[in-house]
């Protein structure tokens, strides 16, 4: 029996096929990159300037260093020159690094060009320093600039000094910077990359857009190795436009990430960053005619639609942290459309399809388009008032801000409850609070707390309301027969993700599981281990970049989401599998969790069931009140 969420799915068939031929040519191109626009001898110099911000990425898993060793293997072509400034890391694991270095990469080799002190990589001065002094003495017909670190979306930024508590490039100070570097180049970049973390926004596209023509950055959170240099650095030997380079990029990470078998969740996008304007056009003029059509909480009540029907990246549940990103195309067209606004909608969708001029996804990001915007599913307002700060959306951020502004709408449920015959319970949120109702999830769990899971397998009816939960057909995912509490974090077409808490060899972490359909398996799909992942800093907001692998011989111990206490631990061996089986016999209960549009969540009444030794499922009470 396989899990598969009943959503609003049909929006991303087209996707699927989509993502898959553009992946196909794409192909094309790497084999054959002299049939690109703009390809061939002549074409000019280039001038990358990296900006390696190394920070725990490096003191801990010497990323950075292997990049660099990367470089080194691939060599440089003779019409690149490499610029490369180090930084942000309380310790580098290779003897010839330090903070503040400054190389060129010739052919194969680093040559030390200067060294600027242990200065802070997330302060935008620094930025600027970089971005001058390579337009200054390395001038070229083309230049990119690359920031390499941990990301954290519009609202944190990107590149986050470790030796600075995590300071951070807001993108007030990347538009600083970007913009004295264009002032010294005396024309704007061809290329700005993010070899990093949720930083494929569109509040990311538009500060850029002023500074360079094309952008390469990921909705979704990025694999440690990060890109491929190989790829990019042979590409622009061969001559390539700064277009056919970023889909060289986007290729290159795709690769990597299948070596490093860390594809399923891999997005990358090439965005013309000449028309994201128009794509901020397009969703003012939807604002406009939203608030035409309803006025006030209605409005964000629409757009609030759109993102629950969408791909949402990083982290999505309260234990790992919420970055409140989600794919733009699947909020614009997951939203319900009127037809006082529908042609500003399919304006919108059109707008950021002409922009994203190439992406990759993986199987659990097909819901990934090329572009995220920042919507604040579980925040505060004072998180939304600095978004405002930060995020160039002006019309958008306002719109958000004054709703904040304004006191919760309680949710309740109403007090009927209905049960069907195969053991299904229905409840149904008040309608007089469905101007602030956003979504809604069954928390399960055994009534010890030694078992608990949260999923959206739920039959819905989004006209009224109403809600079927069926508790006989629950099931409990397993790690090499481990059960473990798990925690719904995505769900696309073809696709649910869970988070389930666990400690690998006394650490903390996360085990990131996807169930992937597939309708010609006997089950119905299969479980997909995508690694283990670190969550969202509470101090600084820092996502971690790293899905680790489980190692063979490693002791992972199951932790409780109710009481975080440890329960069994397991030894797992050299493919440990992810299954699911049915719930152990026991005492059980569920309740319905309704979210509002700030993120607030109002529990229904307990509803409790046993479960037989011969997996029978009886329905005991409701709301402490005796069935029979």
């Amino acid at each position: 029996m396989g899990r598969a969420a009943n959503r609003l799915y049909g929006v991303w068939k087209a996707r699927v096929v989509a993502c898959t031929v553009m992946a196909l040519a794409a192909l094309l191109v790497c084999a054959s990159l002299t049939s690109c626009s703009g390809v061939g001898p002549g074409s000019g110099t280039w001038t990358i300037c990296l900006y390696l911000c190394g920070s725990n990425l490096e003191s801990r898993q010497s990323w950075a260093t292997k990049t660099l060793e990367e470089i080194r293997e691939a060599g440089v072509p003779e019409n690149v020159t490499l610029v490369i400034q180090t930084g942000g890391a309380k310790r580098w694991h290779s003897d010839d690094v330090a903070n503040g270095t400054r190389f060129v990469a010739h052919g194969h080799e680093l040559e030390a060009v200067g060294d600027v002190g242990d200065v802070n990589m997330g302060k935008g001065s620094t930025l600027t320093d970089f971005l001058t002094f390579c337009a200054e003495e390395y001038p070229s017909e083309h230049a990119m600039a690359v920031l390499w670190d941990h990301g954290g979306g519009p609202l944190k930024g990107a590149c986050f000094d470790e030796k600075n508590d995590f300071d951070a490039l807001t993108l007030p100070e990347l538009d600083e910077a970007f913009a004295a570097g264009v002032d010294a180049r005396g024309k704007p970049y061809d290329l700005v990359g993010f070899d990093a973390c949720l930083m494929g926004s569109l509040e990311t596209a538009i500060t850029m857009s002023d500074d360079a023509s094309w952008l390469v950055a990921s909705e979704e959170l990025e694999a440690g190795p990060g890109w491929s240099y190989v790829e990019l650095l042979h590409s622009l030997g061969l001559g390539v436009d700064a277009r056919a380079a970023g889909i060289a990029i986007c290729e290159g990470y795709k690769v990597k990430s299948v070596k490093y078998k860390k594809d399923a969740t891999a997005t990358l996008s090439v965005i013309d960053l000449s028309k994201v304007r128009a794509v901020e056009d397009a969703l003012d003029e939807l604002i406009d005619a939203l608030r035409a059509e309803y006025g006030g909480t209605k409005v964000v009540r629409r757009v609030a639609y759109g993102v629950r029907n969408a791909e949402s990246f990083g982290g999505a549940s309260h234990k790992e942290g919420h970055t409140n990103l989600t794919d733009l195309i699947g909020i614009t067209k997951g939203m319900l459309s009127q037809p006082s606004y529908q042609k500003q909608q399919e304006g919108l969708a059109a707008a950021i399809e002409e922009a994203v001029v190439f992406s990759v996804c993986g199987d659990a990001t097909t819901g990934a388009n090329g572009l995220s915007m920042w919507y604040p599913i579980s925040s505060s307002a004072s998180e939304v008032a600095n978004y405002a700060k930060v995020s160039p959306l002006e019309k958008y951020a306002q719109l958000l801000a004054s709703f904040f502004a304004e006191d919760p709408v309680p949710l309740k449920f109403l007090d009927e409850v209905k049960m069907d015959k195969d053991g299904g319970v229905t409840m149904t949120v008040d309608p007089a609070c469905a101007d602030a109702f956003f979504d809604l999830y069954v928390e399960n769990r055994r009534t010890d707390g030694t078992y608990t899971d949260t999923n959206v397998d739920i039959a819905d009816d989004w006209d009224n309301l109403s809600f079927t939960y069926t508790p006989a057909l629950a099931v409990a995912i397993t790690l090499d027969g481990m059960v473990l509490d798990a925690n719904v974090v995505g769900y696309g077409l073809g696709y649910e993700t869970f988070s389930s808490p666990i400690e690998v060899d006394g650490k903390r972490t996360n085990l990131r599981t996807t169930w992937v359909e597939n309708e010609e398996e006997e089950d119905g799909g299969h479980y997909e281990l995508l690694g283990t992942w670190g969550g969202i800093d509470d101090l600084n907001g820092l996502a971690d970049r790293s899905m680790a692998d489980l190692a063979p011989g490693s002791t992972v111990s199951a932790i409780s989401l109710e009481s975080e206490e440890l329960r069994e631990d397991i030894v797992v061996g050299k493919q440990p599998k992810v299954s699911e089986t049915p719930l152990a016999p026991g005492s059980y209960e569920f309740r319905f969790v309704a979210i509002d549009l700030m993120g607030n969540e109002y529990p229904s009444q307990e509803v409790a069931y046993e479960v037989a030794e011969d997996g029978t499922t009886t329905i005991v009470s409701v709301g402490g009140v005796p069935t029979s």
